[in-house]
């Protein structure tokens, strides 16, 4: 448990002077890297996932007289496919989004320069409802994700075997 700096001696107080800053750059870091995370992963993912789905309906064109068919059997997986991409792409940056706001959150100006600024009775106290919506949200996005990125690429293999069974 953490002292509060009025608990502290002034070997400790020194030390807590020279590493608040750095703990507070660190927090600033934290947020930068979600914010430019969130981006970059539900770009990587919805990308990857729409090109997979998309260019599976797409080449559906090439298969020449049976195109139509294969349309009709297979074309909703793509489609849905396409969608769900879309959604967890969606789940990922809201995820990351999230994550930056909560290291923002952390990121309290008040542990460099309040004199009794403590992260532990932060959490536990009048800002403890704040961390637990945090986490929820977060745990809840992360599974959005997740399913959403698991069902399209369900549906981009569903497509693909209802065209294989169809040309068997």
């Amino acid at each position: 448990m953490s002292k509060k700096t009025s608990e502290m001696n002034d070997y400790e107080k020194e030390i807590y002077r020279l590493l608040a800053p750095l703990a507070y750059e660190k927090r600033l870091k934290d947020q930068e890297f979600a914010e430019n995370s969130a981006g970059s992963y539900a770009k990587w993912l919805l990308s990857t996932l729409l090109i997979m789905n998309g260019g599976a309906f797409l080449g559906i064109a090439s298969s020449g007289e049976n195109a139509g068919k294969i349309y009709a059997i297979s074309g909703l997986y793509f489609i849905g496919g396409l969608f769900l991409a879309f959604l967890s792409g969606l789940f990922v940056w809201w995820n990351w989004d999230m994550h930056a706001a909560h290291s923002r959150a952390l990121a309290n100006p008040n542990m460099v320069w309040g004199p009794d600024w403590d992260l532990a009775a932060e959490r536990d106290g009048e800002n403890s409802e704040l961390f637990r919506k945090h986490e929820k949200r977060l745990s809840r996005t992360k599974t959005g994700a997740i399913v959403f990125g698991i069902l399209s690429l369900l549906a981009l293999l569903g497509g693909a075997i209802s065209i294989w069974l169809y040309l068997q």
